[in-house]
């Protein structure tokens, strides 16, 4: 793709915790503001009216909605007294107590 080239994805979170959606864009080197309507960082954002994420970068949308799922598994397995062990970068072990 030329360099010059701008294409725009839009991924759909509805019901998004924009805490961990901040930490997830935040965890790839962005810079994130926030205001009433949503996130913002350089090539993206997210629209909490709309419930999506709108970047320039395909492979970056992709990125975010797997590392936003990681902070969402994280959350809820302490939550319930569980432990979690990232064995790769998408593979995470969950075990009890």
């Amino acid at each position: 793709m030329p360099c010059d080239t701008i294409s725009t994805v839009s991924l759909e979170l509805k019901n998004a915790n924009r805490g961990f959606l901040k930490k997830a864009v935040e965890s790839l080197g962005f810079t994130v503001s926030e205001d009433a309507d949503g996130l913002y960082w350089r090539g993206g954002r997210y629209e909490r009216t709309e419930g999506q994420i709108i970047t320039r970068d395909e492979e970056a949308g992709r990125r975010i909605k797997r590392l936003y799922t990681g902070e969402v598994v994280k959350h809820n397995a302490t939550r319930f007294g569980w432990r979690v062990k990232q064995v790769s970068e998408n593979k995470f072990q969950v075990q009890r107590g």
